[in-house]
């Protein structure tokens, strides 16, 4: 369904002010009219064929921005579950060679409609998942069908499998960027925006740290020509891949850190390549979930001191939830129990905590949009923005009290997916009354066309369709997964990075 104007009646809104204060305006109206919010007020008068969202006991919150996911994985969930990064670079990554693009298409819808369900209007997308350049054209096309708003940062891993059978493992050796790579990202590049009022913008994902620096420059120069919104890029300091603890360093010697690019997890980071981030204005996306649940970082540094450009991502939801108020909670979590630890190791108390509510909820609204450089139109609730919105059900067992007390505690630190009601993102109703409205396939047909359709099937699928598709997916994917021999590709893996297994594990 598609309308002109709508009018959110009587809700409690969570707008930020110029010092990025929440303040909570009570019995209030939101209208908007096409893709932007055009009024904010009380009574607000509606026109005819206005249409009506009724807001009472509801709380209606700025749409969240995602800064780091790789949405493509939705058939992999549920085999992370005790799985380090290691074995996710494996069970995950690596497995993309036995995705068909149909496979792809599926799984990236999934993921879009995953993240849309939990009230994620926007996210930045590492498109990582290219073992051909049919893939990228369906993550792509499913991203547009989906109706979420996206940065699309297409690449490549550096390690990818060109055969892989139960006793053989050949890496991809067309080089850290396959020609066809940089063919197809320029093409996406002469069509961008894709997607009504420009929803889907393309970014570029690098992740090929250990090349020569005059290499590095010239991607970075070559992908910067061709107006990518977006670079993105892993870094952490961790055991396996000691060449990812070093991206500030490198990027800086050759003059290529600025606002454009988003780094993902920072763990570990030191208190010179903070200083040098921050200086650059280059935001840092942590993802606590992932992180502390993979034994990729122990410490999320998203409330860290030093570094005030941060923003929240959920990572994978092969692996855990997509919902970024779990990571908001993950990330409060996190950061308390260091202080409290840091307290306890000098037998004292924490006065009060450091890691605030409001700003948690900050890190997935205003300061994400800050990370995606969109801040000017999403990220608050604004008169003039556009209308990326969420609705959230305030009389839940959840939320009762709780939202008529602090609302933006009740979000925070009560509310789930559960209470996400209604989705709004650029105008169009994603979500409404807690279900996902249905989704036209045919949206992204001009970019990839999917198998098993055609001009005379209806090509508006509700979300049991897409599931059945996804099962289905699986079950095939599961075949060719249990035909790969996947100890070899780990062993294959840290060899590469100089490591054996006896040097890594403890």
């Amino acid at each position: 369904m598609s309308q002109t104007s709508i009018i959110l009646k009587n809700g409690t809104v969570l707008q930020h002010d110029e010092q990025d204060n929440v303040c909570v305006l009570r019995d209030t109206d939101i209208l908007i009219t096409g893709n932007r919010i055009i009024q904010i007020g009380q009574n607000l008068s509606d026109l005819d064929g206005t249409y009506v969202i009724d807001c009472t006991d509801k709380i209606i919150s700025p749409g969240f921005i995602d800064s780091h996911h790789h949405m493509w994985q939705t058939q992999l969930k549920g085999r992370h579950g005790d799985h380090t990064l290691v074995d996710y670079v494996t069970a995950a990554n690596l497995q993309a060679i036995n995705f068909t693009a149909d496979d792809i298409f599926w799984g990236q819808l999934g993921g879009c409609l995953e993240a849309l369900d939990a009230g994620t209007t926007c996210v930045v997308d590492n498109a990582h998942m290219s073992a051909g350049p049919d893939h990228g054209s369906a993550a792509l096309a499913a991203t547009v069908a989906s109706g979420i708003r996206s940065i699309f940062c297409y690449g490549v891993t550096p390690l990818r499998a060109a055969e892989w059978t139960s006793s053989t493992f050949e890496v991809d050796k067309s080089g850290a960027f396959p020609v066809w790579m940089f063919d197809q990202l320029e093409e996406f590049a002469k069509k961008s925006p894709f997607g009504g009022d420009g929803r889907v913008q393309l970014g570029f994902f690098f992740d090929s740290y250990f090349l020569p620096q005059d290499v590095i420059t010239s991607v970075f120069d070559k992908v910067r020509k061709m107006g990518v919104r977006m670079i993105t890029s892993h870094f952490r300091h961790w055991s396996v891949s000691e060449g990812q603890s070093k991206i500030p360093e490198v990027l800086q010697s050759s003059s290529l850190l600025g606002p454009d690019i988003l780094l993902s997890h920072g763990n570990g980071v030191t208190a010179s390549q903070a200083e040098l981030l921050t200086s650059a204005g280059v935001y840092i996306a942590s993802t606590p979930d992932a992180e502390i649940f993979m034994a990729s970082g122990s410490d999320p540094v998203a409330f860290r001191a030093d570094l005030p450009l941060t923003s929240l991502g959920a990572d994978c939801h092969s692996c855990g939830s997509t919902s970024m108020l779990h990571q908001a909670q993950m990330a409060l979590g996190s950061d308390r129990a260091a202080q409290m630890s840091e307290a306890a190791k000098e037998n004292r108390y924490p006065r009060e905590f450091r890691a605030k509510v409001q700003r948690a909820f900050n890190l997935v609204t205003i300061k994400g949009a800050r990370a995606a450089r969109l801040d000017e139109s999403i990220g608050s609730i604004a008169v003039g923005k556009l209308a990326d919105l969420v609705i959230f059900d305030a009389s839940t067992p959840s939320m009762i009290c709780a939202a008529e007390q602090d609302p933006l505690a009740a979000l925070v630190r009560h509310a789930g997916s559960r209470e996400v009601n209604t989705v709004i993102v650029g105008g169009q109703i994603r979500k409404e009354d807690g279900i996902l409205r249905k989704v036209d396939i045919a949206g992204g047909s001009e970019i990839f066309a999917v198998n098993g359709l055609d001009a005379s099937q209806e090509s508006k699928f509700s979300w049991k369709q897409i599931a059945r598709r996804l099962v289905d997916s699986r079950a095939e994917l599961q075949k060719r997964i249990e035909s790969v021999n996947v100890d070899l590709a780990r062993r294959t893996m840290l060899s590469m990075f100089g490591k054996s297994e006896e040097e890594v594990f403890v």
